[in-house]
């Protein structure tokens, strides 16, 4: 039913996102191959697209997206559309690096040393907490009833003329 597909995104976006913390609190194995570290970036990166996949159905159903008010849109989620592709750079940034590093034979005690590799993982970390913060404050601001057009049901008494 209609009512079941309206809960499903919201529910689908806060899934993604508690699979997303607990992938991003996976520690690596101190001795990993390249492959693991690799799945577990892959893992990492298809959480926060999940996720913004979702929030884009969601945002599919308002009267604004649907208007092709994109300026209206992009201001009321500003935040949203500012974060996301931050945190998948940052993300990005820091899987490559230890990639990078792992590809080069470093123990994973070692990475931390490596230039700017702790300041980059402290920022990704501060702005991975801001992004959980933003889609959980754009999932509330999608429960707005102003952003959608008004469903009217069908009167029980009238049948559809077909001629």
């Amino acid at each position: 039913t209609v009512s079941e597909m309206d809960r499903f995104t919201p529910v689908a976006v806060c899934v993604t996102l508690a699979l997303d913390i607990g992938f991003n609190s996976i520690l690596e194995p101190k001795e990993s191959h390249v492959s693991i570290v690799i799945l577990l970036t892959c893992l990492q990166v298809a959480m926060p697209l999940c996720t913004q996949v979702f929030l884009l159905v969601l945002f599919m159903r308002t009267r604004l997206l649907q208007l092709g008010n994109f300026r209206d849109l992009y201001k009321r989620f500003r935040p949203l559309f500012i974060i996301s592709p931050l945190h998948m750079a940052l993300l990005l940034a820091v899987r490559g690096y230890r990639i990078e590093a792992l590809a080069k034979d470093t123990p994973w005690i070692l990475t931390w040393d490596l230039n700017g590799f702790l300041a980059l993982y402290v920022v990704h970390k501060l702005v991975t907490v801001l992004f959980y913060f933003v889609c959980y404050q754009t999932l509330l601001g999608l429960g707005d009833p102003d952003l959608y057009f008004e469903r009217t049901a069908p009167d029980a008494d009238s049948f559809p003329e077909f001629a």
